[in-house]
C-alpha cells in the first residue's frame, strides 16, 4: 500500500469510528442501521462471513484497499479526487460512486463516458483531462454536491438519523480538499 492509499483509508476509518472521550470506538450494531453489525465500518450486511466484532483495524485498512481503493483504480487519480470517490464509495458502493463521478465528468464536457459504475480507461483519461484544464475542484465540488443530494434521497424513515452524518461527513473531505 503507497502513502496515498495510507492516507485515504486512514481519514475514511477516522470517519468512520466514533471519537468520544478521548477513545475511539470502532464497533457499533445499531439497530436501525442496515448494515447491521459494524466494525472500522466495515459492515456485516457487507461482509456476511467475517465475524465483525473480532476485526482488527489492520483487517478493515486491508478490505478499504482491496475492495474500495483499488476497485476504484485511485491509485491512477490524485489525492483529493481519490478521497472523494473512495470514501463515496465505501458509504454508497463503488458502483454508485464511480457512476456519479462518470455523471459528473460528463456534465463538465462532452466526455461521453458511458454510466457503467466502472472506473476505466475512459474514465481515467477524462480525470487527467479535467486537471490539465485546471478543473479539478469544480469537478469536486460537483461531486460533493452529487453526494449531499443521494444522501438526502435514501436517508428517509429510521435511517434519517444517519443524514446529518453524511452530510458532516461529506463537509468534512470537502473542506480538506480545500484546503490543499
Amino acid at each position: 500500500m503507497d502513502e496515498q492509499a495510507k492516507r485515504v483509508i486512514d481519514i475514511i476509518i477516522d470517519n468512520e469510528v466514533i471519537h468520544k472521550d478521548g477513545r475511539i470506538i470502532s464497533y457499533v450494531n445499531d439497530k436501525d442501521d442496515p448494515g447491521g453489525e459494524t466494525n472500522w465500518g466495515i459492515s456485516k450486511r457487507q461482509y456476511p462471513n467475517l465475524i465483525i466484532d473480532k476485526l482488527t483495524r489492520q483487517d478493515a485498512e486491508d478490505i478499504y484497499f482491496a475492495d474500495y481503493y483499488s476497485k476504484l483504480r485511485c491509485q491512477l487519480m490524485d489525492f483529493n479526487v481519490a478521497l472523494s470517490i473512495c470514501d463515496f464509495g465505501v458509504n454508497a458502493g463503488i458502483e454508485t460512486s464511480a457512476r456519479a463521478l462518470q455523471l459528473v465528468i460528463n456534465r463538465l464536457g462532452n466526455f461521453n463516458l458511458v454510466l457503467d459504475g466502472k472506473i476505466g480507461s475512459k474514465t481515467i483519461e477524462a480525470i487527467k483531462t479535467i486537471k490539465n484544464i485546471g478543473t479539478t475542484n469544480y469537478m469536486l465540488l460537483m461531486f460533493t454536491d452529487f453526494k449531499k443530494r443521494f444522501y438526502k434521497s435514501i436517508r428517509v424513515g429510521r435511517k434519517y438519523k444517519y443524514l446529518i452524518t453524511d452530510l458532516n461527513r461529506t463537509d468534512k473531505i470537502q473542506d480538506m480538499i480545500d484546503a490543499t
